[in-house]
């Protein structure tokens, strides 16, 4: 007998005891659909999270200027370097304006990197709570619960931290290049000048003052609020004014240059060599230096290790959620004795006209594994169906990993096989005359 006859009568067994089959295969279904929706969700979380915190920078470069310490000029030879994704202090920009990074620096880099580099990011100066007039009206940009800011940007500040839009544009080169009077305004700012009506704001000028500046800008722009889901969530509430920073420095008399930039790479690849390439730039830069240095730092390394706990935590609680498979395979073998039982006579009629042990064994062996296979099949489908409603639910929906889904099948597979074994032998062992004379 071959192993597609084998597969027809374990078919056709099934067909004839559909409720012990379907209680046989329940326990597998259970089992496999809890490890392929835990999966399911542990794989659509890690993408979100990975992809939100890569659009947010996580991608990005870090060039950090700070002070200078003793362990800076102990290891002079590599003052940029940084722990991958260390935190470092800014360097005061207005009590050492001198020793930030100009434009000239960033031009010089910039062709250097070439078609490695996508562009740049900075900010400069801010004023932590401003106070923005309308038309006489007066919306305060501050208040007991948020700490509101205007900020001196470049075209890039926005699209590098995934800040849509709801109307109008951006800051565009030119409005940096031309140092132009206009501003991007938050929706949270739309609200307190514009009854909310983003459409209402773009083309109006507004004043933004603090205690001892002003300046008249044009709204050409009205950012989205922020707002994440999943491991990355968060809510951006602040009103925000955006302008671009040779408006904001020439309005609050601030320094040129910059403590921090943002170099995005053209691909992940490149990201390594051209943090290498900026490690020697910044180290040459800041060698004659004895006040500050730069690090250069990237993410890279934080969001592996974020990678390897969520893939951690999901194949732990998969491997729990495993066990039910035992548990399964267990009721497999059970309903397999039973069925040995009561098929002793057809197992004699079939060993008197000629079936070898090992074609009864054979018979028995595919059924399990067949029960178990469609135990499976029914099993991520359902598994598949509960992930996706789930991961729907933290706003990461995603399928099942095709990997999963293949180990799924072939555990299962490897079930029917263990505990199946047990019940075929037994049949095979079964001697023909005895067989016939069971009732």
């Amino acid at each position: 007998m071959n192993f597609w006859e084998s597969t027809q009568l374990a078919l056709t067994s099934l067909r004839a005891n559909k409720l012990r089959s379907l209680l046989t295969l329940l326990g597998v279904i259970i089992g496999i659909a809890s490890v392929i929706a835990i999966m399911t969700i542990g794989s659509s979380l890690k993408a979100q999270t990975m992809e939100g915190l890569e659009s947010f920078g996580a991608g990005d470069v870090q060039v950090t200027v700070t002070e200078r310490t003793a362990r800076d000029d102990e290891t002079s030879d590599d003052s940029a370097g940084s722990d991958s994704g260390e935190w470092v202090e800014p360097i005061r920009a207005a009590d050492h304006p001198e020793e930030l990074i100009t434009e000239e620096m960033l031009g010089r880099i910039s062709q250097q990197l070439g078609p490695s580099l996508v562009g740049y990011s900075v900010s400069s100066g801010s004023i932590p709570k401003a106070e923005v007039l309308y038309d006489g009206f007066t919306g305060t940009l501050a208040d007991a619960t948020t700490s509101a800011s205007v900020q001196g940007i470049n075209e890039n500040f926005l699209s590098f931290n995934s800040t849509d839009l709801a109307a109008g544009r951006g800051i565009s080169a030119e409005d940096v290049t031309q140092s132009r009077p206009v501003a991007v305004i938050s929706e949270k700012a739309v609200q307190a000048m514009f009854q909310g009506d983003a459409s209402a704001a773009l083309g109006k000028d507004i004043r933004v003052r603090d205690a001892t500046s002003e300046a008249t800008v044009t709204v050409i722009g009205v950012a989205k609020s922020q707002v994440g889901s999943g491991l990355v969530g968060f809510n951006d509430g602040e009103a925000r004014v955006y302008l671009p920073y040779p408006a904001l420095n020439a309005m609050v008399d601030g320094p040129e240059g910059f403590a921090n930039v943002s170099f995005r790479p053209a691909d992940k690849d490149s990201l390594q060599d051209m943090r290498q390439r900026l490690v020697d730039f910044f180290t040459a830069a800041y060698a004659d230096s004895t006040v500050a240095t730069a690090k250069v730092s990237d993410f890279s390394q934080g969001i592996e290790e974020i990678n390897t706990v969520i893939s951690s935590i999901s194949l732990a609680v998969s491997a729990i959620a495993a066990i039910s498979l035992l548990v399964g395979g267990i009721g497999v073998m059970n309903i397999m004795l039973v069925s040995v039982t009561e098929r002793t006579r057809e197992i004699g009629i079939r060993k008197a006209l000629g079936a070898t042990n090992a074609a009864i064994k054979t018979q028995f062996i595919t059924e399990a594994m067949v029960v178990c296979l469609l135990g499976g099949i029914l099993g991520i489908l359902l598994g598949g169906g509960l992930g996706f409603a789930a991961s729907s639910a933290f706003g990461a929906p995603g399928l099942p990993p095709l990997w999963a889904v293949l180990v799924a099948s072939l555990f299962s597979l490897g079930i029917g096989l263990f505990f199946g074994y047990y019940p075929a032998a037994k049949a095979a062992k079964l001697h023909p005359i005895d067989a016939l004379r069971y009732e």
